[in-house]
């Protein structure tokens, strides 16, 4: 071999290790709940940490209710309530929390039962706007048990929507305002009419991916997210057409804000949250999975989605679920 070849051989192997050094990644473990784990799956978004921050990202799950701290350096699963939860139950200590993306709560349901709801008085239409439903005449029937509309929603007795929608109805029937304690009253009949509602633990995904595909009980209303209905018609072309003509997704009147904060475990957690904040990633989560940026006012603004009748901006205020309001549910429900 001449040395101008080895020379060249020499100098190509040079550049390949500067180019592997300067594109060294570092692997970063975490949890996040399942209706958030295409954001990381995404090709894009992964080059671009990769590439970019030189970070890697690998999702684990937790062992039923627990998981092994040393494996994740951060969180993004559930919202105020669930991070008071996790950090007495596991007893951790965070570096640091931020959020990032946010959504609102709805409600999904077909067009026969939205048309029956708004005979009934339950539902509003804003002109060119979206439809609202009425949780205070509908928290009404439902705890009376008087031609109430079904839910369907991921098991309440864990950190779900389910559990974020239970807290608000209870707060619009009973007036409750997080000050002390509901009256056991209010808790007991909650319990009996969630149990009634025929929740499934499901996952948030899964649930509402069996909503969609089956169509079955076209009389209830499915307790979810603005963002899997925004993710599914991006991501789901041939589910289009369904989406379009026969769903609808119904706000409540008073627009119920839901923030998921990162809880930081870490330092490379907190690079990752920094990283998140990419103009480029930050444009791929709202525009390809449906996620509001979570300050709210103009930053917040999405797309109109007309076919969907997804607003570009809800009118505030807004309301959060409450933590002290879903620590007394959950202990109630969890009890049975």
């Amino acid at each position: 071999m001449g040395i101008p070849v080895l020379l060249l051989l020499l100098g190509a192997l040079f550049l390949v290790r500067n180019y592997l050094k300067e594109h060294e990644t570092t692997e970063i473990s975490g949890i996040v709940s399942e209706e958030k784990g295409g954001l990381f799956e995404n090709q894009k978004v992964k080059d671009i940490l990769a590439l970019k921050y030189g970070l890697k990202v690998r999702l684990t799950s937790p062992h039923g209710d627990t998981f092994n701290r040393e494996d994740i350096s951060f969180i993004w699963h559930g919202g105020e309530y669930y991070k008071t939860w996790v950090v007495e139950k596991e007893k951790l200590s965070l570096l640091k929390e931020e959020s990032l993306f946010a959504t609102f709560l709805v409600f999904y349901t077909w067009k026969g039962n939205a048309e029956r709801l708004e005979r009934q008085g339950l539902l509003q239409r804003e002109k060119k706007g979206p439809l609202y439903i009425d949780l205070k005449k509908t928290g009404k029937l439902i705890f009376s048990r008087r031609s109430a509309p079904r839910f369907i929603m991921a098991d309440p007795s864990v950190m779900t929507s389910g559990l974020e929608f239970m807290s608000i109805l209870v707060r619009f029937f009973s007036g409750y305002s997080g000050l002390g304690n509901p009256p056991g009253s209010i808790l007991e009949k909650t319990r009996l009419v969630t149990h009634s509602q025929g929740y499934a633990f499901k996952g948030e995904a899964r649930i509402f991916d069996l909503f969609i595909r089956t169509a079955e009980r076209r009389d209830t209303l499915l307790v979810g997210y603005e963002q899997q209905v925004l993710e599914c018609y991006k991501n789901q072309k041939l589910l289009r057409p369904v989406l379009k003509k026969k769903l609808r997704v119904l706000y409540p009147k008073i627009p119920v804000w839901i923030v998921h904060p990162f809880l930081v475990l870490k330092k490379d957690g907190s690079k990752l949250v920094e990283a998140l904040k990419d103009k480029n990633i930050q444009n791929i989560a709202r525009e390809e999975y449906g996620w509001r940026r979570a300050v709210m006012g103009k930053k917040n603004r999405m797309k109109e989605v007309k076919a969907l009748s997804i607003p570009v901006l809800l009118p505030r205020p807004y309301i959060h679920p409450e933590t002290e309001m879903m620590a007394l549910l959950k202990e109630e429900l969890s009890s049975q």
